[in-house]
């Protein structure tokens, strides 16, 4: 049973924020105090990135356990179970939609589960840091080429 009552439970979930979270405001300040740059936020691409490199055409998300259905850590809700069931359901949907579409279109997508900010933010520093070098030195090929 849930130790809040329903109105309580409601006001806790109609606070959480949808964009520029403590944990992606944390991912950028990592990435910012290791000298990678060149990202911006809320950028208008499909699934709207929380990170994106335009010139590597990478986005990145820091996806919610809860709201994402972390296969590690995700806890099924107590109460109103059928409605929390199918939000998170849709959300992996619109995930895997996302995922889909940019990925055709030639974005690279990296999703970033709340765990791994927790546990090991130097991990994911480090993953999307070769991502990016990668890509830069793809670029700059590309500009001798031509």
């Amino acid at each position: 049973m849930d130790k809040l009552s329903k109105e309580q439970r409601s006001k806790l979930m109609a606070s959480v924020k949808g964009s520029n979270t403590g944990l992606e405001r944390k991912l950028r300040s990592s990435l910012w105090s290791v000298g990678i740059k060149g990202y911006t936020v809320n950028f208008k691409i499909k699934g709207t990135p929380d990170i994106y490199f335009p010139k590597c055409r990478l986005a990145i998300f820091v996806d919610g356990c809860f709201w994402h259905k972390c296969p590690i850590c995700y806890t099924k809700p107590k109460s109103n179970v059928s409605y929390w069931t199918r939000k998170v359901t849709e959300n992996q949907k619109r995930d895997k939609a996302v995922d889909s579409y940019l990925g055709s279109k030639g974005y690279k997508v990296i999703r970033v589960w709340e765990h791994e900010m927790r546990n090991s933010i130097d991990s994911v520093v480090t993953r999307i840091r070769t991502e990016v070098e990668e890509c830069r030195q793809r670029v700059a090929i590309a500009r001798k080429d031509h």
